[in-house]
């Protein structure tokens, strides 16, 4: 088996997963910057194009590139899954997870629990609404893909408040109500669930690094794998509270897990991608 991983920068990470592939039967583990990365359309067909680089040679692609990357990522998923290679996030799914209220949306469309929301492109429409949440709320504007706010609103005063006091052009507000309970960051790698549960503080959210291990119940576990698969992501973050989905991430922070847990993530990795191209054969 053979495995590409496309990236930015050469980082820590990109080098555990290098290591752990080449322990895991992987004969052939290669790190490209996805800058060098070329797809060159003649006629009906799109090549993929590297100097010394035949994308044909791979079994598997990792791909570990910003979410801003979407517009170029996105036509280069579609050649691998044309070509039956095998990535840990699908086609159409950078999309979805670079646009946080497409990310919602989508999530709701296939039944995965979240808090009330309301989206709406003009924010003057929130106004109609404000006596239908329960306070506080989370407030988020968007101008494009950009977030260019979030704030917490105790009551519809201060909601009404802001709305008025919109003075940029949006394209989109987010209002959630929020949920007052520690948040739930789990680690999803295939069947694999690992939670660490952040408490609030005087200082805001606790870090990471200092959140306890948490385990999930059947059905949280459950909903947490729905929520990557909804938003295309066979490894990814899942953030939830109460039950409810916040945020999904087609990441995980490797150094915190690896720390905080008995297991190596970075072999976890290996062999859900070592899995997955068996399934493929």
């Amino acid at each position: 088996m053979n495995v590409l991983l496309l990236a930015g920068n050469k980082t820590d990470v990109i080098s555990g997963l290098k290591k752990a592939f080449s322990e895991n039967r992987f004969s052939k583990v290669t790190y490209l910057n996805i800058a060098r990365l070329n797809l060159i359309t003649k006629g009906t067909k799109t090549y993929v194009k590297d100097s010394g680089l035949n994308i044909d040679d791979y079994d598997a692609v990792y791909m570990r590139v910003k979410l801003s990357f979407a517009p170029f990522v996105e036509p280069l998923m579609d050649e691998l899954a044309d070509k039956s290679i095998y990535t840990q996030i699908k086609r159409g799914s950078y999309y979805i997870n670079s646009n946080e209220p497409l990310q919602l949306i989508t999530l709701s469309q296939a039944g995965v629990k979240l808090a009330k929301t309301a989206i709406v492109a003009d924010p003057r429409q929130i106004n109609s609404m404000v006596d239908n949440f329960s306070y506080p709320v989370i407030f988020k504007s968007f101008k494009g893909l950009e977030k260019t706010q979030a704030i917490v609103l105790e009551s519809k005063k201060q909601l009404s408040s802001q709305i008025d006091s919109l003075r940029s052009k949006v394209n989109c507000v987010v209002v959630r109500e929020f949920i007052d309970a520690p948040l739930q960051q789990c680690a999803v790698i295939g069947d694999n669930v690992f939670c660490i549960e952040r408490r609030m503080t005087d200082n805001g959210l606790q870090e990471l690094s200092k959140g306890r291990f948490v385990k999930l119940s059947r059905e949280e576990k459950k909903t947490v794998i729905n929520a990557a698969q909804v938003c295309g992501c066979d490894i990814a973050t899942v953030k939830m509270a109460k039950g409810h989905v916040t945020e999904v991430i087609p990441d995980i922070k490797f150094k915190v897990f690896n720390k905080k847990f008995s297991e190596d993530f970075y072999s976890l990795v290996a062999e859900n991608f070592a899995k997955k191209i068996g399934e493929k054969k």
